[in-house]
């Protein structure tokens, strides 16, 4: 439905998509929680671990809709609650309910451009954002001035250089056709012998995060997860998997420890300098 009603809006020529709320996709109706559950009920062994297997790849293909939409997305999610016991302004103790992480896969926020929480009192709080004028920003019952910020933001640049033409190729001089060669071509070498293989596009950061949430969401040691990718894709770095290899990575780990949904799980800010951390906490070397 989400990913029919994107493309719907761009077909139809919409500047802009409103998706309220996304955290529907993960726990609503036929969300991703209710797919796995009624798949481990079909199965003869009640096991929700193997049913992500179907359930991931359905889940990122909506991600890599959001991602590659040819139109600006503004997208709510539900936030985790919590209360807690604060001071008012006469030393009053008060109980104070606070948003905590969005409803959703973890890591999902990475995906954004900008990312904020609204609190009970309509206070806007800009945590994440590539948008210079908003870095910091706690704004009261936001509404235009906040839209002008990020339509000034979305408007600034240059337009791309138009592609030269290309030149028309010379035409080809008759010649006398060769004797056929005994030894048939071979493919391009890269000069040390080797035949030079196409290029796959790689994973992007966004989804080594969302990799990492997933290691600590079923307790993956970090060795486990290197002897998976080392074993299984002869590959040293998860920065060296490409789309393909990411969904089995994401699938394996679905099954794998134990899902429990009241955790929340901190994947931080970003990847650690000298290293890429999974599961228990140890440093994968990159």
């Amino acid at each position: 439905m989400y990913i029919d009603s994107i493309s719907a809006a761009e077909q139809a020529g919409y500047d802009v998509l409103i998706i309220d709320s996304l955290s529907h996709a993960w726990m609503g109706k036929d969300g991703a929680l209710e797919l796995v559950d009624r798949a481990a009920k079909r199965s003869p062994s009640g096991n929700s671990f193997a049913a992500w297997r179907d359930v991931t790849p359905l889940h990122n293909k909506l991600i890599e809709a959001m991602l590659a939409a040819k139109l600006h997305l503004i997208v709510t999610m539900r936030s985790k609650m919590e209360y807690v016991q604060d001071k008012d302004d006469k030393g009053r103790t008060v109980i104070r309910k606070v948003g905590l992480q969005p409803v959703q896969r973890d890591g999902l926020e990475y995906e954004f451009d900008v990312v904020a929480d609204l609190d009970t009192d309509n206070t806007l709080i800009v945590g994440k954002t590539r948008c210079p004028q908003l870095t910091g920003v706690v704004l009261a019952k936001p509404g235009k001035d906040i839209a002008g910020m990020l339509k000034e933001w979305l408007a600034d640049g240059e337009e791309p250089a138009a592609a030269a033409a290309p030149k028309a190729a010379p035409k080809a001089q008759a010649t006398k056709p060769k004797r056929p060669q005994r030894d048939e071509a071979q493919p391009a070498s890269d000069g040390n012998g080797a035949t030079a293989a196409p290029q796959v596009a790689l994973i992007t950061d966004a989804q080594r995060k969302r990799l990492f949430a997933l290691a600590d969401e079923h307790e993956v040691a970090n060795e486990v997860v290197r002897d998976y990718l080392l074993s299984k894709h002869g590959l040293k770095s998860s920065k060296e998997l490409n789309r393909e290899q990411y969904d089995d990575v994401c699938r394996w780990l679905q099954t794998q420890g134990r899902i429990d949904d009241d955790i929340d799980i901190d994947i931080g800010e970003g990847f650690p300098d000298d290293g890429e951390t999974f599961g228990d906490g140890a440093t994968l070397p990159l």
